[in-house]
């Protein structure tokens, strides 16, 4: 049977060539992929640069370039498209010229200057701004500049919340539908986060992460923008293409890598799963959120390096962590979908998801039973029941409880809960390992509590030590 292929719709990228890698059309290209799109370019300029710095630039003629948006739109439907470097008030005009006539749902990124620092201007940073301002704006669906960007083109000095709001409302003005002002160079006051401010011509929202502590990224602002275009030529709405992009390329940076003696360059390839912060852990929703996740994360990814198959059970394995205080499942961070054995080679478990909030129900029922007792043991994992297993836990000198299910009470709501808190109960605390042996329909477990994602991991390990 032949295949059924969907057609992939169509980003174009109109900037310039960075021979390293990190940016321009390159990390558009990259980007476009990781959004699920097929990438065109335009080339308006070749450069000579590295992640140490920009030593040379080199503008196409714009003969070349008007040719080179014919022959696209000849052949394709061009679902968005974006601007980058453009060098030069003569290539803004032509591409203003062009956005009008073809209708493009257009995304603007005023490059004037490289991460480095050195200017991508080929007439001064001053007379190309207003050449954007007054050519290209009126043709932009958004526009995406950071702070410098933004205080050049609207003309005022941004040092405040509100400042970056009036620069919106000045964007929005000059003829751009939407803008977004990215806060890579503006904390809101805040030095340890970076926020991202949208403006729709009526509303205002904010995006706001973590920054990342010793990353300077080269090529972070053609990535945002890129990424916002691919999502919008998938037909996603601003607001949340806006948002997966921000979420996207915070893991982009983190997992971010030095190819060579400068900038770090952006990871386009290592970008989702648990490293992928899903839209309940920006930081609108409350920074504590966004820790646990971030535990839970970074203690799920030791656990892959070190799992066995033997401890995976065979309805599979979650990970779950309550806040502090959590009223339901809601405010339990888990596996997005469970570590498998079908997915255990060698003898190691993979896991292809990420975490997110109000994603389990079993587990962040024991872990929500657990702190209704003790409100410091707020995590839980689920393991293979076994003889073997069992022993290790003992051999590794953890506390154990267990339940059986033939007493459940017909009007227990939840097995997990009742079971945890009945397990609790015989013993008068929370014990490290509580196991029941199972029941017709139900599989025999081993379930670790913790007062964290990390406590949690050291019990397995010492389970590991004991077995293996």
């Amino acid at each position: 049977m032949n295949k059924i292929v969907e057609r992939k719709r169509v980003a174009v990228s109109i900037a310039g060539h960075d021979p390293s890698g990190g940016a321009g059309i390159d990390a558009d290209v990259a980007a476009f992929l990781a959004c699920g799109v097929h990438p065109a370019t335009v080339l308006t300029c070749a450069t000579v640069q590295n992640t140490l710095g920009v030593s040379g630039i080199f503008e196409l003629p714009k003969e070349i370039v008007e040719r080179q948006i014919d022959a696209l739109a000849a052949d394709f439907e061009i679902c968005a498209a974006k601007t980058g470097m453009l060098h030069s008030p003569k290539m803004v005009k032509l591409v203003a010229r062009k956005a009008a006539k073809l209708g493009l749902t257009l995304v603007v990124d005023p490059v004037l200057a490289a991460t480095t620092g050195a200017s991508l201007s080929g007439c001064g940073s001053y007379a190309l701004a207003k050449a954007i301002a007054e050519e290209l704006l009126p043709h932009a669906y958004l526009v995406t500049p950071n702070v410098p960007e933004a205080e050049s083109l609207c003309g005022i000095a941004i040092r405040c919340e509100d400042d970056i709001r009036e620069a919106c409302r000045k964007l929005h003005g000059l003829g751009a539908r939407n803008v977004l002002i990215k806060g890579g160079h503006f904390g809101g006051g805040d030095e340890s986060t970076a926020q991202d401010t949208l403006f729709d011509g009526r509303e205002f929202y904010t995006f706001t992460l973590p920054r990342i502590k010793d990353k300077k990224a080269h090529g972070s602002g053609c990535t945002l923008s890129a990424l916002i275009t691919g999502y919008l030529a998938r037909g996603m709405v601003l607001k949340e293409a806006v948002s997966l992009s921000k979420r996207v390329l915070w893991s982009m940076i983190k997992n971010g890598y030095a190819p060579g003696k400068g900038v770090d360059v952006l990871n386009h390839s290592d970008c989702g799963g648990l490293f992928l912060p899903p839209a309940s852990v920006l930081l609108e929703c409350g920074s504590k959120r966004f820790c646990a996740w971030d535990e839970l994360s970074q203690a799920a990814a030791r656990l892959l390096r070190s799992l066995r198959a033997e401890l995976v059970a065979e309805v599979g394995m979650n990970f779950a962590y309550a806040l502090n205080g959590a009223a339901g499942h809601r405010d339990v961070c888990a596996l997005n979908g469970r570590i498998s054995v079908s997915r255990c080679e060698e003898g190691c478990a993979s896991f292809y998801g990420g975490a997110d909030f109000g994603a389990s129900k079993h587990v962040a029922s024991i872990a929500l039973a657990a702190m209704a007792r003790e409100p410091d043991k707020r995590c839980a994992l689920n393991v293979r029941y076994g003889e073997k297993n069992l022993e290790a836990c003992k051999k590794a000198g953890l506390s154990i409880g267990n339940f059986n299910r033939k007493e459940q009470p017909k009007d227990a709501d939840s097995s997990m809960e009742w079971g945890t808190a009945d397990a609790c109960g015989r013993l008068g605390f929370v014990p490290d390992v509580i196991w029941d042996a199972g029941d017709d329909g139900k599989e025999p477990m081993i379930r670790l509590i913790g007062k964290n994602p990390a406590d949690v991991l050291s019990k397995l390990e010492s389970i590991i030590k004991s077995r293996f």
